[in-house]
């Protein structure tokens, strides 16, 4: 027998721009393709928005679909009017943001608010932005990390004074008031002990779960004011303003990075084949100023030696030889 394919549970916000006049819309499918599949979504205009309503002027509706999981998404193909139906009029669309729960990832989708007119007409959408999202709306750059195997409370250990031993012996027949102060003082530290255990949890606690809490809610405060952060690109994007922070996807950071790289590799290369040819231009100019300056003084000793008066010729004798 097959294995059944689980099914995903996509989360569609679908934002429609405040431009639309409103009237009556046709029927709206969209196709989600994404590394492992293609998964078609027909009759979205037909279904029950969980919050909001459907192709509202300037509102968003948020619909949850089961399908088959498409894996990553790579793009989004909007499906307008193939139906033919008769009240089909133009629907401005804003954007659509889509969330798949098998592994929480969510991305963008801008429409540029295109205009969607009938009969049968499809629009791409490459994403735009990308996160990770968990069911409590925390959001994070990167999917989170799997927790530890043996992840668990260390809780302090602290051996409790046992009690004092009931009824029988002389000390509890004759001297009752030593056993009753034995009893209270064992007692007394008994409790002693649970309260420095207690104050050990609630302090290991404080440190451990509620601080960090804290200050992760204040530090994810302060990123969705700041532009140019994640947290700012994803509220501005479920608020309807996709353009008020312009932030990349990973994908298009990674393209991005490798154009850079290979243009600084192509500097680098350039500067070295400068630098070259700068050092082997400056030995030639060395050689020829070299082959120069020993031209100079070949000319110079010329110079001197054409100047220089001529030497009197000297005069021989010659003996006569009488026989």
């Amino acid at each position: 027998m097959a294995d059944i394919e689980p099914l995903c549970a996509y989360r569609l916000w679908v934002y429609t721009s405040p431009a639309d006049k409103g009237d009556g819309k046709g029927d709206v499918g969209f196709a989600l393709h994404g590394t492992v599949r293609t998964v078609t979504l027909d009759n979205l205009h037909t279904r029950v928005p969980r919050q909001g309503q459907l192709f509202v002027p300037g509102k968003a509706c948020e619909l949850y679909v089961d399908a088959e999981d498409a894996g990553t998404l790579r793009s989004l193909t909007v499906a307008y009017d193939f139906g033919g139906l008769p009240d089909a009029h133009p629907w401005h669309l804003l954007q659509v943001i889509v969330r798949s729960s098998t592994t929480g990832h969510v991305r963008l989708f801008v429409a540029e608010g295109a205009v969607l007119r009938g009969p049968r007409m499809e629009l791409d959408l490459a994403p735009t932005l990308s996160w990770y999202e968990d069911r409590y709306g925390n959001c994070t750059e990167h999917p989170p990390a799997a927790p530890p195997a043996n992840g668990r409370w260390l809780w302090p250990v602290v051996d409790l004074v046992p009690e004092a031993p009931k009824g029988g012996g002389a000390a509890s027949k004759g001297g009752g008031g030593g056993a009753e102060e034995h009893g209270s003082g064992a007692d007394a530290e008994r409790i002693g002990q649970l309260a420095k255990v207690h104050y050990q949890l609630w302090e290991a606690l404080c440190q451990e779960e509620v601080a960090p809490l804290v200050d992760a809610a204040l530090e994810d405060l302060r990123l969705e004011r700041t532009p140019g952060t994640l947290l700012h690109a994803c509220m501005q994007a479920a608020a309807g303003n996709p353009h008020a922070n312009q932030r990349a996807t990973a994908e298009q950071l990674q393209r991005d990075n490798a154009s850079l790289q290979l243009a600084l590799t192509t500097l680098r290369a350039q500067e070295e084949q400068r630098a070259s040819a700068a050092e082997l231009a400056g030995k030639d100019r060395e050689r020829l100023l070299e082959q120069q300056r020993e031209n100079e003084r070949l000319k110079a000793q010329l110079a001197e030696q054409t100047k220089a008066p001529p030497k009197p010729a000297e005069k021989t004798s010659r003996a006569c030889v009488i026989s």
